[in-house]
């Protein structure tokens, strides 16, 4: 029986670096696998999940395994899986003791024994999760140091750090960008909320399930709403007249970082992501750094699995810069929490 290890992004939260492990057997590995987010604090017990994803023409049968962190007990860790050809299964399983971090990271280790291979992943899990807090929209984050779980990613070398909260009127979030230059007229974040439940399609006549915003200049636009068809999210638009109603936007510049502070109206959006306490959402955010990164993926920190771009994941709008290839879903699992304290 021959090993196989799949190459997988090891998260940058805090100080930690960025890494990727690539040994690949001659062979093609079979499955893919991968661990969701922990969408709420890991010690109040909550569902976590794996995906497994035939990656043959043939049908797949095997057990999967998952090595939680020292001291972690979860209800169940081992699986019997039997796949079709090319089909993905979620696989449920519940956290039953574990210990937060200040990092708020955490190393899986997931094997898959079957079709005369061994698959194992190592993956660095995160918690990406929103305490229920009512920040003062000023550009000081001083309040999401204390209060927010930080997800950060690198690209080419410049760090982003994004933070979200929660509350009865507003969805914020906060977001720090590492960079040379700030172009308040093109430097922009974009970002996209969904129901837990959301997915993207494929084809140009498929809906929008995603609320989808651009903060450019200061202030905040809305740029699609679920129902608009795919195929429109891709004919760059220019942006509203009007930005976003009662949206508060905050901007400060401090040596190489860039600082947002976003606030939007949750009551739109209240029928997809009804938001409560222990629910789970989608979230996904690009930073546009025209003269500088690019765009940058703020997926790359959920270890993506084959398959993860899609052509329909963003829309487009007259005056940003996107790269030619798709990129990754702006579905990522998140989770509305009370608090990590």
């Amino acid at each position: 029986m021959s090993t196989s290890k799949i190459a997988i992004t090891c998260v940058l939260v805090t100080a930690a670096c960025m890494c990727v492990t690539l040994a690949e057997d001659a062979r093609t590995p079979p499955v893919a696998l991968r661990a969701h987010n922990i969408v709420v604090p890991p010690d109040t017990g909550p569902v976590s999940g794996l995906t497994v994803v035939n990656l043959l023409d043939t049908a797949y049968s095997g057990k999967v395994t998952v090595k939680l962190p020292s001291g972690w007990k979860a209800d169940k860790t081992t699986f019997d899986v039997s796949l079709k050809p090319r089909e993905t299964k979620h696989i449920p399983f519940a956290l039953e003791k574990a210990i937060a971090r200040k990092t708020h990271v955490y190393p899986y280790i997931i094997t898959a024994v079957g079709g005369g291979q061994t698959v194992a992943v190592e993956q660095q899990v995160i918690c990406a999760t929103s305490p229920y807090v009512k920040p003062k929209i000023d550009g000081d984050i001083s309040e999401w140091l204390e209060d927010a779980v930080p997800v950060t990613f690198v690209c080419k070398g410049k760090k982003t750090v994004v933070r979200t909260f929660w509350n009865k009127r507003n969805y914020c979030l906060s977001v720090e960008v590492q960079e040379d230059k700030f172009d308040p007229g093109a430097d922009a974040i974009q970002f996209a909320l969904a129901s837990g439940k959301a997915s993207t399609g494929k084809l140009p006549n498929d809906k929008t399930a995603r609320h989808e915003f651009v903060v450019v200049g200061g202030k905040c636009y809305q740029i699609a709403k679920p129902g608009t068809p795919l195929g429109d999210t891709q004919k760059p638009a220019n942006l509203p007249a009007e930005p976003v109603a009662k949206a508060e936007v905050a901007v400060k510049r401090e040596k190489d970082i860039t600082r947002y502070e976003i606030s939007v109206p949750i009551r739109p959006m209240r029928s997809e992501l009804k938001p409560t306490t222990g629910r789970e959402y989608r979230f996904g955010v690009l930073v546009h750094d025209p003269d500088g990164t690019g765009v940058r993926e703020m997926g790359l920190v959920a270890a993506p699995l084959p398959g993860a771009c899609n052509k329909y994941a963003w829309s487009k709008w007259v005056g940003a810069k996107f790269p030619d290839k798709p990129l990754l879903d702006s579905k990522l699992e998140w989770g509305f929490c009370t608090s990590i304290h």
